[in-house]
């Protein structure tokens, strides 16, 4: 189809391919088109929904490269708003480096790394190195940061929505400003699902003077949402946010066969909620589980292992398990209080179903009166 590239006298993008098909995956003709977008020296915006290929979309074309043309060096840099999402990143690449290329190596740095493994990195660099914002700037104020990044070649944004309106954004974007100035030919992907104005938002990615393609991918997402059916609407506070009023009808729909992201708006209303279910599922508190930001690493990865190997069946979170962490075996998601935000909303309805194809499922908890307005 249009866009789609070919493995004719090209060993490194058969071996891709055959990657795929071992998987029972066929590349959409947008996953086609970053790969070809990429080996063409252009920058890209990749704008498709949640769960669609995003990923492996952007990760195509620069592996391509480093399986056509090994690095000395650090040679891609991949960027997640959140820490959660390095370990998936991370062992998405890991498996393919160890069926293509096993001498190639990928790590990750971030506040959970180790003082150790970082000094490490500076004298081994990794080939592929996956980090936070904050973690790139440290990197940037090493006196020797020009010689870290000599052989950069290019680097993936992920879930830029995330960070094109904040501080966050803005530190990265004169981040990636300086690093252009090492190494003037480096190649950004920016990856989103839910920007309103994609073509606008693409080309603070590259700055001025520099062109973006944008990559629709033509796929569709089916998002089911529904408002949770509270008995009596009368009974709803005007103010207040826990919601712990709902808990009785929440445990209702919960389907222990299933797993479920129960998402709150603070990590005090989590606490609570969590408290609340373990106390109203005595029998199940092993498949019960808390997730936040301010929980030991050990911690955070025992759950999100949990969920994949479907042991825990209910999460209680905050948006530190908002964006692309790989849960598939999420059936069904809780939203306790409006969301604030429809590109939040849809963000968190995509952590269920998260797989092409897969429809998505969210329940809306209003927790008071305005909550029941604004969900409506």
């Amino acid at each position: 189809g249009p866009g789609r590239t070919t493995a004719s006298g090209d060993p490194a993008l058969a071996a891709w391919l055959e990657y795929f098909a071992r998987r029972g995956w066929e590349p959409f003709a947008f996953q086609h088109e970053a790969w070809q977008n990429y080996r063409d020296g252009r920058h890209s915006l990749i704008h498709v929904p949640t769960g669609a290929g995003k990923t492996f979309a952007a990760l195509g074309g620069p592996l391509l490269d480093l399986l056509s043309e090994p690095p000395e060096g650090l040679a891609l840099l991949f960027i997640s708003p959140l820490r959660a999402l390095t370990r998936d990143i991370q062992k998405a690449i890991e498996e393919v480096f160890a069926e293509l290329q096993p001498e190639l190596r990928v790590e990750s740095r971030t506040g959970d790394t180790s003082s150790y493994r970082r000094s490490r990195q500076k004298k081994h660099q990794p080939h592929v190195l996956i980090t936070t914002p904050e973690s790139l700037q440290v990197l940037l104020c090493d006196p020797e940061c020009r010689k870290f990044f000599a052989h950069l070649r290019g680097e993936i944004i992920d879930e830029w929505h995330e960070l094109i309106h904040n501080k966050r954004g803005t530190l990265l974007q004169l981040g990636l400003s300086r690093l252009r100035q090492f190494t003037p030919r480096l190649q950004i992907q920016a990856l989103s699902a839910t920007l309103h104005a994609p073509a606008a938002t693409a080309r603070a990615a590259v700055g001025t003077g520099e062109t973006i393609d944008v990559i629709h991918g033509g796929v569709t997402k089916q998002i089911q949402m529904e408002r949770l059916a509270i008995p009596d609407m009368h009974a709803l506070p005007w103010a207040g946010r826990m919601g712990l009023g709902a808990l009785e009808e929440v445990a209702r729909q919960i389907d222990w066969s299933h797993s479920h992201l129960l998402f709150t708006q603070t990590r005090n209303q989590a606490e609570r909620w969590y408290q609340a279910l373990l106390e109203h599922f005595p029998e199940q508190a092993a498949a019960i589980a808390l997730h936040h930001g301010s929980l030991d690493l050990d911690v955070r990865e025992s759950v999100e292992a949990g969920v994949k190997a479907g042991d825990i069946k209910v999460v209680v979170c905050t948006s530190s398990l908002d964006l692309g962490v790989d849960f598939t075996p999420v059936d069904r998601i809780f939203q306790i209080g409006a969301p604030k935000a429809v590109g939040r909303l849809i963000q968190r309805a995509g952590r269920s179903g998260h797989r092409p194809g897969a429809v998505s499922k969210i329940t809306l908890v209003p927790t008071h009166g305005m909550d029941l307005i604004e969900i409506h």
